[in-house]
């Protein structure tokens, strides 16, 4: 890649001066110098230069060698200012296909011979804060002498409100869709490609579509991808549901419970976790989730006031002050209490887990406990820890899932038909036995 390492004015000076570095981070453009097919024009935005030097390769003839990281990519048919808005988004994910369930494409052969012809399938268009989602399944068939080539895809289509940044389509629009996908299909997903529209800067212009990427949570290796029986719910098997429910129900348990969400998804990116770490993300997510749904308090705070005052009122003057500090905060429920609230919660689903593990909610608490507080003087069982983390899992997708728009006996009915659920409370029953 070439051009824009450096403004002319710095080219009149000594490029490699070490007092005269470009400031940063900086935006590079420039574009590819193989000549092979797709866009070639490259915008690099935040970068930091990391190495300067005369040499390249190891040369000695004095040719200047550059090294820079970046954070972000913008690629497309034509230079552009990397700060334009954004006026469409089409994000496709790894297995969106897949979860939709939609039959692969067939052609029509008669005596002519085989008619090949291009179909999508617009499935609806859900609202959510700040713009409309459709989800489109395309299906394209072209020929080529006797041979015939179809393609499948399927993408989420966004459409703002209002123009966006670059940030906001990835961050506000994609990453969302992301999170709704992993989570219906128990696994990793990747964004193969998040396409932007950008704002042209003529009237009623057509605009120019970019491709953008940014850094992302991602296992160290590609995972397999989970089959659509693998999953935790298909598009079909959502049969309550609409895409606008979908999309609008998701995004607003997104926003009320980004925490919950982003701790019960990390083991799908991060498969590289210590059974430690299974167990703390798992715990994370699930008092995230009581905060947000529960009250936390164990009496009415009126109630409880009126109680505190009486005690401190009875206790000699000189220890009021001491006993009013360590009543006042000591209305809040115990973790052996909120984990109770979820399990109750969950079901069918928290009574399968507690099945499995009769004591499940006192482990899961004194697990959280040895983690959080180490001691050398006991012995640590990691395998605890790992039919812990499943356990509080299941009990948040069922959660979740109900919050989501589906029935209660919808939710049970899809998790104790995934055979995932059942090797895994295998798994809890035989970790956590004694």
């Amino acid at each position: 890649m070439f051009g824009g390492l450096a403004g002319d004015e710095a080219l009149q000076e000594d490029p490699f001066d070490v007092t005269a570095e470009l400031p940063q981070p900086s935006t590079i453009h420039g574009h590819l110098a193989d000549r092979g097919p797709g866009p070639r024009w490259v915008t690099l935005i935040r970068c930091r230069q990391t190495h300067r030097s005369h040499t390249a390769g190891g040369a000695t003839n004095g040719e200047p060698s550059e090294s820079w990281t970046f954070s972000e990519v913008l690629r497309g048919h034509e230079q552009v200012d990397h700060e334009a808005s954004v006026v469409a988004i089409r994000v496709r994910l790894a297995n969106l296909l897949e979860w939709s369930g939609r039959d692969r494409p067939s052609l029509d052969r008669s005596a002519d011979g085989v008619t090949a012809r291009v179909d999508s399938l617009d499935l609806g268009t859900g609202q959510v804060a700040g713009a409309a989602i459709a989800l489109t399944l395309g299906h394209s068939a072209s020929l080529s002498g006797y041979e015939v080539t179809l393609r499948s895809e399927a993408m989420f289509e966004v459409t703002p409100d209002s123009p966006v940044s670059l940030r906001a389509a990835m961050s506000d629009f994609a990453l969302p869709l992301r999170s709704l996908l992993s989570f219906l299909t128990l696994g990793h997903v990747d964004i193969r490609s998040l396409g932007v529209k950008l704002e042209s800067h003529q009237a009623n212009g057509p605009g120019t579509w970019f491709d953008y990427a940014t850094r992302l949570h991602r296992p160290l290796e590609e995972p397999d991808l989970p089959l659509p029986h693998e999953m935790l719910a298909t598009w079909p098997q959502l049969e309550e549901m609409t895409v606008h429910d979908l999309v609008g129900n998701w995004y607003a348990l997104h926003g009320k419970l980004e925490k919950t969400i982003h701790y019960l998804l990390i083991p799908h990116h991060a498969t590289y976790l210590y059974s430690d770490d299974h167990l703390m993300t798992a715990f994370i997510a699930a008092e995230a989730y009581h905060r947000a749904r529960f009250d936390g308090s164990v009496l009415d705070p009126h109630e409880y006031q009126a109680r505190v005052d009486a005690i401190v009122a009875a206790a000699p003057e000189e220890l009021r002050v001491w006993a009013h500090d360590q009543l006042k905060n000591r209305n809040q429920k115990g973790q052996k209490k909120r984990l109770e609230d979820l399990a109750e919660r969950a079901g069918q689903t928290g009574s399968s887990v507690r099945d499995a593990c009769p004591g499940f909610i006192v482990l899961a608490v004194k697990s959280r406990n040895k983690v959080a507080h180490p001691s050398s003087s006991r012995r640590d069982r990691g395998e605890i820890y790992l039919g812990v983390s499943y356990g509080l899992r299941w009990i948040l997708r069922h959660c979740l899932l109900v919050d989501l728009g589906l029935s209660e006996d919808r939710v049970g009915e899809l998790i104790s038909r995934n055979e995932r659920f059942h090797v895994e409370c295998e798994l809890i029953e035989r970790l956590t036995r004694s």
